[in-house]
């Protein structure tokens, strides 16, 4: 029931782009899920997830802001970003 209800929460965030006409300019990248742990105790990822990019390069550039904004400490930090991100 939690999954199904993260996809649903996914299909608001395509309506939303929808019900605004952003579907040329918006660009995504969601992934929202459950760790679990095998037997082996690897773990297991249950997620959802959404793309929404033009091309690799896009895809990518995403990639990177992403791994820049990532702390040590695994809080969401915007440092270093103000000029590019509203926060």
């Amino acid at each position: 029931m939690f999954i199904y209800e993260l996809q649903k929460a996914h299909e608001q965030i395509n309506d939303l782009v929808s019900k605004y006409g952003m579907e040329d300019r918006f660009v995504g990248m969601v992934l929202t899920g459950l760790i679990d742990r095998k037997t082996d105790g690897d773990p297991k990822i249950e997620a959802i997830w959404s793309y929404s990019v033009d091309d690799k390069q896009q895809f990518d550039e995403i990639i990177n802001f992403v791994k820049k904004s990532y702390s040590d400490k695994g809080t969401n930090s915007m440092d270093g970003f103000d000029d590019i991100c509203l926060n």
